[in-house]
């Protein structure tokens, strides 16, 4: 395994344990610095939206003076982009906040079936997905860490609304036991308006994948001609 020295102010900063940061510096050592750089720059980024869409908000209410149609239009949309980069980036900073604070395993018993349910759910709050289900009638109780397990449906979330930003489409979920292990699918087709690229520094990737090993199982996420399959997979029973 390879040796990698650590700065005592970045375990200060994210929260980590030596042997924890390690193993996230090897999973991906650039994402984890832009992360810790993205936390740490948090409010200096959000307070510029927050000005942006409150000033854009005084000019077309016309306390400035009047505006016309077409300015209108142009300020609706810098309001509605302002505020979809604002969502998204503070999702993107309460999960890393979550997954880089020393988080010690509490194992639960709980319905993985429900909690796969909900977060799809979760993704018709303002937005237009059909959702398509494929998961057992009855429940399929884990023995895992809840939190974790949510935390990681989470981003598996959210890399769907990226995947199709127009915040429209089919969106296929999937729940299934094998043997010992429960697999979870998330896919969907590519946004034809808005074709999607993946990074190779994407966060919401590196933070499911160290989630999922956290929880000793796997996670993926693959192209497949004009759609994208997210796939995890970890114990039924944590041990």
């Amino acid at each position: 395994m390879a040796t990698i020295e650590i700065p005592d102010d970045w375990l200060e900063a994210t929260g980590l344990t030596s042997e924890s940061a390690r193993d996230y510096l090897l999973a991906g050592y650039p994402v984890m610095k832009e992360i810790c750089l993205f936390n740490m720059a948090s409010s200096t980024v959000r307070t510029p939206l927050n000005s942006i869409i409150g000033y854009a908000r005084v000019i077309l209410n016309g306390i400035e003076g009047p505006v016309t149609e077409e300015q209108s239009e142009d300020l609706q949309r810098i309001i509605y982009s302002a505020d979809f980069l604002f969502e998204h980036f503070t999702n993107f900073i309460n999960t890393v906040s979550s997954v880089f604070k020393n988080h010690r395993i509490y194992l639960s018993s709980f319905d993985i079936v429900k909690t796969v349910a909900s977060t799809a759910l979760s993704l018709t709050k303002n937005c237009q997905y059909e959702i398509k289900y494929n998961i057992p009638d009855e429940a399929l109780v884990i023995q895992s860490d809840g939190i974790l397990v949510e935390r990681l449906l989470s981003g598996m979330a959210e890399l769907v609304k990226q995947i199709r930003p127009t915040h429209k489409g089919v969106f296929f979920v999937s729940v299934e036991q094998v043997e010992s292990v429960v697999q979870i699918k998330f896919s969907t087709t590519q946004d034809d308006e808005y074709p999607y690229q993946l990074s190779e520094n994407n966060p919401f990737v590196f933070m499911a994948h160290s989630l999922a090993r956290e929880l000793k199982g796997y996670f993926g996420i693959v192209q497949q001609e004009n759609s994208w399959q997210i796939t995890t997979s970890f114990p039924i029973v944590y041990e």
